[in-house]
């Protein structure tokens, strides 16, 4: 099993240190010989150490955070560079938008993080003119976006962002949590899942004990790896503005029910995951569709689309969905304080991750995973497997759950709208919506479930019952209207 390792990596220095360390060897040649220049080096030298620390203070705004390992480490902030997968001049990029920390707002937000760490919410005493005084927790450091919201809103959020309510399989909350978020449901998510240790604090009954908040075992993740909490939001926030909103079904939303679908089966489910696994995978999960255009693998290589010539006709959205993920993660700095190694292994975990939910591979996964239910796991690597077979599994979770319907809708437009492009472009239609027989939404959601996801899940041994005893639930609705649409077809059939 790999370690994580608790040193930070150092960075290396530039030409003008080097220049500088030169320059003081000659001086110190030159002083040697006498005693009393001697001492007034010593005296030049500590003036530089002290003018070079304030120096490194100011200009690069760092943030300290402190890992659970005991060691601190460091990380540097600065606004996305133009190497980000999303261009800087871009309406979305997050030099533009709106929401986006500038770099001194960042610092100085940043200066409270060491405290925000010992208690996730910052409190402050206000005094009106007629002597009131209240006292009003926010958490602004973390998310600001929460301090926008109604008390309606942040009284709503408390009972659907909650942990026990996020560790749940069947989140029947995930379009609510969009609406009341303001389009932010991927990022409320990520805050309450992998940013847990600093929000749910917050997000808590208040008419829950001490003793139920110290009882719940939150991803401690960011502190792991020393990462700042307000870089790994800033991070986020980048990567829902990736997700098209205009997408019907791929879109943020579907992002954040795919990421709380999987934290609740890594919390139900025995995986034996290293620490750098499980961030990798909550990753992935926030990643997995970042930069989808609504389309499809087979539309990108019939069209012979710049996507398609890049990624060599293979795995081309998934293999564009990693591109745009990890480079906005360089362009974030967000790991460059980890040693090299354990940064390459979850820029690789990741991308492991995200290309397994490709369609294409469905077939083979499913084998493996009945082959793999037969036998204990040999090593390590089997957890792994499982795990991101895991992931594709809650790529493809909508019929599992209480929300089903509701997600078919989405589908399906998308569906449509994809048969509304290539009938344009005068390709093969593949879901025509003026063909409402042949391409019913009851006979696409019955083979749906029949062919891909029933084998599927079927192939795994889950300890939740719940799981399949919503498949199957919808599997038997499906079954059903189908019947049920043959007999007013027949009749319909009769009667001419």
């Amino acid at each position: 099993m790999m370690r994580i390792s608790n040193h930070s990596r150092k960075r290396q220095r530039g030409g003008g240190e080097q220049k500088t360390a030169e320059y003081s060897s000659t001086l110190f040649q030159f002083f040697s010989n006498n005693s009393k220049c001697l001492q007034t080096l010593c005296l030049l030298t500590l003036c530089q150490v002290v003018l070079s620390a304030y120096h490194y203070h100011n200009v690069y705004k760092t943030t300290k955070t402190f890992s659970s390992f005991g060691s601190s480490s460091t990380s540097l902030q600065f606004a996305s560079s133009g190497n980000s997968a999303i261009p800087k001049h871009h309406p979305s990029s997050p030099v533009n938008s709106a929401l986006h920390v500038s770099f001194a707002a960042s610092a100085a937000a940043n200066a409270r993080v060491e405290s925000v760490a010992a208690n996730p919410l910052n409190t402050y005493t206000n005094t009106d003119k007629d002597g009131t005084t209240t006292t009003t927790t926010t958490t602004t450091t973390i998310l600001p976006e929460w301090n926008e919201l109604s008390g309606a809103a942040q009284t709503e959020l408390q009972q659907m962002l909650n942990w026990d309510k996020v560790s749940t399989f069947d989140y029947p909350e995930i379009f609510r949590l969009d609406e009341l978020t303001q389009g932010h449901s991927l990022l409320f998510m990520s805050w309450a899942i992998v940013a847990s240790p600093y929000s749910q604090p917050l997000l808590l009954s208040s008419s829950a004990s001490q003793q139920e908040q110290q009882d719940n075992e939150y991803c401690n993740l960011l502190d792991a790896f020393g990462i700042s909490p307000t870089a790994f939001m800033d991070y986020v926030r980048t990567i829902e503005q990736g997700y098209q909103k205009n997408n019907p079904y791929h879109n943020h939303i579907h992002a954040a029910d795919v990421l709380q679908t999987l934290h609740s089966m890594l919390q139900s489910e025995s995986y034996r995951l290293t620490k750098v696994q499980h961030f990798s995978l909550l990753l992935a999960a926030i990643l997995h569709d970042v930069g989808h255009d609504g389309t499809n693998n087979d539309f990108q290589v019939q069209t012979q689309s710049q996507l398609a010539i890049r990624y060599q006709n293979v795995s081309v959205l998934e293999q564009h969905h990693v591109e745009v993920g990890l480079k906005q993660l360089d362009s974030s700095e967000l790991l460059d304080h980890l040693p090299l190694q354990e940064r390459d292994e979850i820029r690789q975990f990741i991308a492991q991750a995200i290309l397994h939910t490709d369609m294409a591979k469905h077939q083979e996964q499913v084998e493996r995973a009945s082959q793999a239910a037969s036998t204990p796991p040999q090593d390590d690597d089997d957890d792994w497997q499982a795990a991101m077979y895991l992931l594709h599994l809650c790529d493809i979770s909508n019929p599992t759950k209480s929300t089903f319907s509701i997600w078919t809708e989405h589908v399906l437009e998308e569906f449509y709208q994809l048969g509304d492009l290539q009938k344009s472009l005068g390709l093969p239609v593949s879901f025509d919506r003026s063909v409402a027989n042949s391409n019913s939404k009851v006979s696409i959601q019955q083979g749906f479930l029949k062919f891909l996801v029933l084998p599927a899940f079927e192939a795994m041994e889950f300890s939740n019952p719940k799981i399949m005893q919503g498949l199957y639930a919808n599997y038997e609705y499906w079954m059903k209207q189908d019947k049920e649409e043959d007999a007013e077809t027949a009749a319909e059939a009769a009667g001419d």
